[in-house]
């Protein structure tokens, strides 16, 4: 007679071996779980509010080549105007719209820009009217 130690019944192997089977696939099933957890989590925007990307800071100045594609992309005619080919100028002008009139802009755009970046009374008079009509509507205390 053999003792049970050395030949275990063969179905209670079978039954081991599934239960077995059975706790493996349960971490699988867990570890499955976590790993598309994860995955969503990180295809989730970080800043859930944002529906837009953040714009570049007015101190970094967009190439020439960039404002024209900009402006053909837009479908206008011509090439872009002094202010508006200027972020900085355009900063500039736009911090001051509602509180100085056009003689005064045009001062302080003398007093902080050079020679080759300066913008004259009628051009900041076109800009603004440009603004009105793309909708931008910046405010001053002149009307036109």
């Amino acid at each position: 007679m053999t003792n049970g130690a050395e030949n275990p019944d063969p179905l209670a192997l079978v039954g081991q071996i599934i239960a077995d089977l059975r706790q493996a696939m349960a971490h699988i099933q867990a570890a499955t779980a976590w790993a598309i957890s994860a995955q969503a989590s990180l295809s989730k925007p970080v800043e859930p509010d944002v529906e837009h990307p953040v714009q570049p800071p007015l101190n970094t100045r967009q190439t020439r080549e960039a404002l024209q594609a900009e402006h053909r992309r837009a479908h206008r005619s011509g090439r872009p105007g002094k202010i508006e080919g200027d972020p900085d100028l355009e900063a500039f002008i736009l911090a001051r719209i509602a509180t100085l009139t056009f003689d005064q802009i045009i001062a302080a755009i003398h007093e902080h820009f050079p020679s080759d970046r300066q913008a004259r009374r009628s051009a900041l008079h076109r800009w603004r009217r440009q603004c009105e009509t793309r909708g931008l509507q910046p405010q001053s205390p002149e009307t036109t």
